[in-house]
């Protein structure tokens, strides 16, 4: 029995050793597997990191790019108002200019005696021609002075 029993302790004693080094690795490969989750849970909190910057810089950018494509019709729309106001002001322009070259003839042709719009009439008495050519200057220069006012009104707007 005593044999048996030294048998017996032996198997256990193999048995032991055994265990202590199957404990041994699996310790290892836990405090490996500890190792590599904390590794990830970096990597994890570094990613999300990243994620949240990257989404305010998204953010950043369409706000910035919102911003500008509100501006770019506003621009187009200021663009326009100015071209058609400068437009405007060049037809006014020419109307007044159209208007005081018409007047300029019909004070010519009252001044030369002649009825406005139509070419040199016939030879009238030197008298009557001066004393209407006087009243028409008087009339011409005063439609002029009128017509400039009334340009330098319409011009300033």
């Amino acid at each position: 029995m005593l044999q048996d029993r030294a048998v017996v302790e032996g198997k256990l004693h193999k048995e032991i050793i055994e265990l202590n080094e199957s404990k041994m690795s699996l310790e290892n490969k836990l405090d490996e597997q500890e190792r590599k989750s904390r590794n990830q849970q970096e990597e994890i909190y570094e990613l999300k990191e990243q994620l949240t910057h990257n989404q305010a810089d998204l953010k950043l950018k369409a706000a910035h790019f919102e911003g500008e494509s509100r501006a770019l019709p506003n621009l187009f729309s200021k663009k326009n108002r100015t071209q058609s106001h400068a437009l405007k002001h060049t037809r006014l322009e020419i109307c007044a200019l159209r208007c005081f070259i018409r007047t300029c003839a019909h004070g010519e042709a009252e001044v030369e005696g002649r009825p406005a719009g139509r070419g040199r009439g016939e030879a009238e008495g030197a008298g009557a021609r001066q004393a209407r050519s006087g009243r028409a200057r008087e009339g011409v220069q005063g439609e002029q002075i009128s017509i400039g006012k009334s340009m330098c009104d319409d011009l300033s707007l």
